[in-house]
């Protein structure tokens, strides 16, 4: 039975360590990585269901991929391409940069999630949760959570794929004590190995032995087994242990494995590590070609929101985020506060409010504009200030400001109107002639304030 769910769903990631490098010449398959992007293409906007069961499904368009490769599919959960049976010549590489072509492998829980790479910023897959067609995806593959590595077809267009690799490291489980233990693993980069030892750390974390090879010998490989006669487990006291295998390369490719072991008196056991391939540490190259790129802004800051720059490594495509801080508030934008206050009235305002208007007002005109901070500040101050204010309601048709409507009011309203003109009349006393908020006093305010003054009502 076949399930996929959306990456997008996993907060879970897998916490591994297994890296490492070597090389992997395969017979090739009759198609070119360009074949399989290509093919990609004209399967967007297809919803694939190449079994028949449950849907279009992430598998799907790995199913119809098998056989666009003239390979038999196989069966099961997208979680499932971290272990199944794999084509003759094909490479799962845990852990590894993808390549164009490269199938992508998500072990979320529980049924996982697979795609197909085509570069750092466009992948290939399909998901119910995302539509359930073949989607072109200019994201990133580190974008979804729970990345496991990948499956590397052998295209007729990829030369043997080197691979920082840690190999046939085996580690004891439980060692008798006073008893040998024989260590074998190479350690292999096409690169320098800068770092790459074999530890064993008691329970308090004091190294007891071990052997390491580093920048100033010049290694690219290291076989463990080399260097086994200074490994010496039969000193060892009973306790509990731990065995470490770490590589590092010049290239800023990383490995760590750690073995927990017991020594006392049942009989030695041991077991062999899967062959790992390295994650990439894209801090640890500044100032080199391996490291981030310069960034893009992927979203702008405002004056009061921060943007984003996006970076991604030229080595490995992995993606990581800053925040650009918000711009602050800038003269053009305390001008325009100031523009704003500038038309209001007081008498339309609370006298608290008003004043604290005022009071903002008067910090916006003495700020310093060559200062940033103090532009950003009265700007500020004064954008909260006319967010805030409170308007009064004010006493209809109480143009004389008595505090009660009279027959001078109606009085007034009429001179207003008889004159034609607002002359001889504040601004306060046509603010609350006007009954009918049309800004102008006419018949029809004199006819409401005397309703007003007959009823009491407005």
């Amino acid at each position: 039975m076949k399930r996929c769910i959306s990456v997008f769903l996993s907060a879970i990631i897998l916490l591994t360590a297994q890296i490492g490098w070597r090389c992997l010449p395969a017979e090739a398959t009759s198609r070119t990585a360009a074949d399989v992007l290509s093919w990609c293409e004209s399967q967007v906007g297809r919803a694939l269901d190449w079994d028949g069961a449950y849907g279009a499904q992430c598998v799907d368009l790995i199913y119809a991929l098998y056989n666009y490769l003239g390979v038999s599919p196989v069966g099961g959960n997208a979680v499932d391409y971290t272990w199944n049976t794999l084509p003759a010549g094909w490479q799962r590489l845990q852990g590894a940069a993808p390549q164009p072509g490269d199938i992508l492998v998500y072990n979320n829980a529980p049924y996982g999630h697979v795609g197909i790479y085509a570069s750092a910023s466009l992948m290939y897959h399909q998901a119910p949760s995302m539509g359930g067609y073949v989607m072109r995806d200019a994201r990133n593959y580190k974008y979804y959570s729970s990345y496991w590595g990948v499956i590397r077809p052998n295209y007729t267009d990829g030369a043997a794929v080197e691979v920082l690799t840690v190999s046939g490291v085996n580690y004891p489980v439980q060692k008798r004590a006073g008893e040998p233990f024989e260590v074998f693993g190479v350690l292999s980069s096409p690169y320098l190995l800068t770092s790459g030892q074999a530890i064993v750390y008691d329970s308090a974390g004091n190294q007891k032995f071990g052997v390491g090879t580093y920048a100033e010998h010049g290694r690219s490989t290291f076989n463990l087994h080399d260097f086994n006669s200074d490994m010496t487990f039969a000193s060892l006291p009973a306790g509990q242990y731990s065995y470490v295998v770490d590589a590092r390369d010049a290239r800023g490719y990383y490995v760590r494995l750690t073995y927990a072991f017991t020594v006392g008196a049942a009989a030695t056991t041991s077991a062999t590590a899967p062959t790992t391939v390295a994650k990439h540490d894209c801090d640890s190259m500044a100032g080199t070609a391996y490291t981030w790129d310069e960034g893009v802004v992927t979203k702008q800051p405002t004056s009061t929101a921060d943007g984003v720059r996006t970076y991604t490594c030229r080595e490995c495509g992995a993606v990581k985020t800053s925040v650009i801080p918000a711009t602050g508030y800038t003269a053009a934008d305390l001008d325009g506060y100031m523009e704003t206050a500038g038309q209001l009235f007081e008498w339309e305002h609370t006298a608290e409010s008003w004043a604290a208007l005022q009071q903002a007002l008067g910090r916006a005109k003495a700020a310093d504009r060559a200062d940033a901070d103090a532009v950003h500040r009265a700007a500020d101050g004064l954008r909260t200030a006319l967010e805030e204010r409170v308007k009064v309601e004010k006493a209809s048709g109480d143009m004389n400001r008595s505090g009660s409507v009279t027959i001078s009011d109606v009085m007034a309203a009429c001179r207003v109107i008889a004159r034609a003109s607002a002359d001889g009349f504040t601004q306060a006393q046509l603010y609350l002639g006007d009954m009918n908020g049309d800004d102008s006093v006419s018949i029809v305010d004199v006819m409401l304030i005397c309703r007003v003054l007959a009823t009491g009502r407005a």
